[in-house]
Formats: C-alpha cells, sequence, structure tokens
C-alpha cells in the first residue's frame, strides 16, 4: 500500500494600494527630502530599482542590507514623525548618480502601500568667468548639471565662437567657449550668457572698455537674482551684496566713490582718479553651503579639503587672506599672527589644520577657494569655539586663583596653630588644677592623723 502525501501551500497576498508619483529636483552635494506619506509604518522599504536604499521595522533601522552607494547618507524622521504616517527619506551629499526613481513601501500587518518619488538633481551654475587674452575671449563655467548652453553678443560682432565641454568624475561638466575678436579696439562690449538647461534661468558675464573723463560717472551692471550675492572687485574687494538679507558692505576708502542700486542691479563708480584706471569685476555667485563645526579651544579643526591629485592653488580667508598656497611652487606666505595655529597642506588629512584657537578672536566663518586648471572649489566653515577662555581672561583669573589658594593655606595653618596651642593651654590648665587637689588632699590627711 502507497502512503500519498499532499502538500498545501498558502500564499498570504496583502491587499496594495498604489498612488501616483511625485518629482523633485535635488540640489547637488547637499540634502534632499524625498517626500513619502502612509498610514502603514510598521515595515518600510526604500528602494531605488533593485537596490535597497533603506529598511525600517520591528521599530528601527534595518541597513543589513542596504546598497553600498547609499552607506551612511540615508535616514528617516524622528519617531514620532513616522508614527504620524510620514516616512519620508532623507538623503545626504546628493550625487549625480542619485537620479532615478524610488518606490516607497509601507505595510501594516494586513495592508502595505507603494509610491514613487522621480528624483532629478541639479548643479546649478555658481559663477561665470570672462577673460580676455591676446585676441581671443573667453568664457566659462564648472561644476555644472545638465550640461549649460552658451550664447554670445558683442560690440563690434565677433566671428562664431568655439565651444567645448567635457564630463568630470562626479558627472559635472565643465563648458568653455572662446571668441576670436582679432585686433584689440579701444571701446568693447562682450557679453557671454549661459542658460540652464531645467530651469531656463541665465547667468550673463560681461567685458566692458569704456573711457570717461574724471568728471564723468560709469555705471557698471551687475545683474544678480534673489538667491545670489555677488562682490565688486579691483585688484581688492571694492563692494559686496548678499540679495538674502540685503546686506551690502563697502571698503570705507571707496564709500564716496561707490553706490548701488538693488532695484536694477547697477553699480555707479564717481569721483575717480587716473589710480582708478584698470579693470573692475562684477563676480555673482549663487547661495553656498556652509558647513557648521562646533569644537573647545584646545582641539584641532581641519578644514578646507583639497583637490586629490591636482595641481592647485588654495586661498583661506578671515575677514582678511589668512592663507596663500600654490602647490606648484609651493609657496605658502601666511599672515603673521596665524603662523602658529596654521598647518597645511596637513599630512593627515590634507586639509588646513587650525589649531590653538581663541574663542573670541577665531569664531566665525573660514572661506575656502582651491582653483586648479578646470575646476574652482569654494567651501564655507563656520566654527564656533567653546569650552574656552581668552587669552586675555586667563592671564588674570590665573594669579587670582593662585593668591587666593595661597592666603587659604596660610589661614589653614595659623588656624590649626591656634587651635593646637589651645588644645595645649587647656590640658596644662587640667594638670595644674589636679595638683592643686592632690597637694590639698594630703595636707588634709596629715592634719586628721594628728
Amino acid at each position: 500500500m502507497k502512503l500519498v502525501t499532499w502538500t498545501l501551500y498558502f500564499l498570504w497576498i496583502l491587499p496594495l494600494i498604489l498612488s501616483k508619483e511625485i518629482a523633485i529636483t535635488c540640489i547637488y552635494s547637499e540634502e534632499c527630502l524625498l517626500p513619502c506619506q502612509s498610514s502603514y509604518h510598521y515595515i518600510i522599504h526604500w528602494y531605488k530599482g533593485e537596490k535597497a536604499v533603506h529598511s525600517y521595522y520591528l521599530g528601527k533601522d534595518q541597513l543589513a542590507y542596504q546598497d553600498g552607494e547609499y552607506k551612511g547618507r540615508t535616514s528617516l524622521l524622528i519617531p514620532s514623525e513616522i508614527k504620524k504616517g510620514n516616512v519620508s527619506l532623507s538623503l545626504k551629499h546628493m550625487r549625480i548618480q542619485d537620479e532615478g526613481r524610488y518606490k516607497c513601501y509601507a505595510a501594516s500587518d494586513t495592508l502595505n502601500e507603494e509610491k514613487f518619488v522621480l528624483v532629478s538633481v541639479e548643479a546649478p551654475v555658481k559663477s561665470v568667468d570672462i577673460t580676455i587674452r591676446a585676441d581671443t575671449v573667453t568664457c566659462s563655467t564648472t561644476g555644472v548639471y545638465p550640461k549649460p548652453t552658451v550664447s554670445w553678443s558683442s560690440d563690434p560682432p565677433a566671428n562664431n565662437p568655439l565651444s567645448s565641454h567635457y564630463e568630470t568624475d562626479e558627472k559635472l561638466f565643465v563648458v568653455t567657449s572662446e571668441l576670436k575678436i582679432g585686433n584689440i579696439n579701444d571701446l568693447y562690449t562682450y557679453n557671454c550668457s549661459i542658460k540652464d538647461t531645467k530651469d531656463k534661468t541665465l547667468y550673463i558675464a560681461s567685458l566692458k572698455q569704456q573711457e570717461i573723463s574724471v568728471e564723468d560717472e560709469v555705471i557698471l551692471p551687475c545683474p544678480f537674482t534673489k538667491n545670489n550675492s555677488f562682490i565688486l572687485t579691483f585688484s581688492t574687494a571694492v563692494l559686496s551684496y548678499d540679495s538674502k538679507n540685503s546686506k551690502q558692505q563697502i571698503r570705507d576708502e571707496w564709500k564716496d566713490k561707490v553706490s548701488f542700486s538693488p532695484e536694477d542691479g547697477t553699480v555707479k563708480l564717481h569721483n575717480l582718479d587716473k589710480e582708478h584706471m584698470g579693470t573692475y569685476t562684477c563676480k555673482t555667485t549663487t547661495a553656498q553651503q556652509i558647513t557648521t563645526k562646533q569644537i573647545s579651544g584646545n582641539e584641532d579643526t581641519f578644514i578646507c579639503p583639497v583637490p586629490k591629485d591636482q595641481k592647485y592653488i588654495t586661498t583661506l580667508d578671515f575677514d582678511t587672506t589668512v592663507l596663500n598656497y600654490d602647490s606648484r611652487t609651493f609657496e605658502k606666505p601666511i599672515l603673521d599672527q596665524w603662523t602658529n595655529k596654521i598647518t597645511f597642506p596637513s599630512e593627515d588629512s590634507g586639509a588646513v589644520k587650525l589649531s590653538s584657537l581663541n574663542q573670541k578672536q577665531h569664531s566665525g566663518t573660514y572661506t575656502c577657494e582651491s582653483t586648479t586648471a578646470h575646476n574652482r572649489y569654494i567651501t564655507h566653515t563656520k566654527v564656533t569655539l567653546t569650552g574656552m577662555k581668552s587669552h586675555a581672561t586667563m592671564k588674570i583669573v590665573i594669579p587670582i586663583v593662585v593668591f587666593v589658594l595661597i592666603i587659604a593655606g596660610i589661614c589653614f595653618v595659623v588656624k590649626r596653630c591656634k587651635r593646637q596651642h589651645s588644645q595645649l593651654d587647656h590640658k596644662h590648665t587640667i594638670l595644674k588644677s589636679k595638683t592643686t587637689c592632690t597637694v590639698k588632699h594630703n595636707q588634709h590627711l596629715m592634719m586628721s592623723q594628728k
């Protein structure tokens, strides 16, 4: 007799709820929030294609199977937000490779839900440089994504430009356009326009030469948007303006010569002398990310990472230029008062090492600009020093503390000596009293015997 075995398979299928996808744009190198709302938050999975981006269940993150591309870059919101149904994903240090379609999967014991987020990444134009050398005007921008378009306008008219671009390892574009102009006239205007292909924002760099008499005023166009700031330079910074907070700064010796109109973005120069002849550069930049560091006074901090395997020039500014370094010649001028506080390049990090800082003098924002043959890297680091006193205060406090301790020690010794002396006097009095009593007692006995 044969034994027949039957195996039953039960397939448990949870009802699935689908919704429309959401499209968002993230900024390169910054943090981006991929939105997702769900009533089910017992199990949460984020995927990009077959890659596991982030997982959460049993009340905590479960990252054992997370794809290596996302290690250390993902997080959900705080538990109270998750309980409210906000299962959004925070993705740090956005890369161009992060573009794509992400799936947000959320489930309870009986139901689950899928939502999709379409992510695009943008590296906006930070600055446009225009220079003239010999018979060529060059316009360039670096670290841009997607690839922008370049156009020219000029007076006098020029030949067709020659434009080129290449892609960096980070998938960012470096764009250069050259305009052959032949003989340079005494008066000329060259405008280079770079247009962002995504949001159609137009960035314009102008190179203009004009003649004015000493009595006249000259108007310089410095166009900007609400997210821009700009700096006007002539050998050194003359004027800076930040459109985010409408903060304007003019160098003291230029205050009677420069005026700025935020309404139309024009700079007026007047009361000029022969010493003011030359090239004025108006550089407009978008807002840049600021890194914040909080350290105590006895700690070292590393800022200003340098480009790897490339020749570069690095400038570090803190109110004024603190450090200039050229890796081609190894020249390293450092401001005198900073010589014992800066180590660069630091062997252990390849960055600027700051040490022995003073809370009052050295807290603030450090701006580092590193320039290679093709790229410019700008970083801002806000350093806050805590848990320390200024040197002047310490010089006063330490002697006072030492003096107080010495006085306290002397008082303690004197008080102890007095106490010991008092105890000796007391013992002497008791002994004297006992001796007197003994003598009187003996006298009394002798009289009794008689």
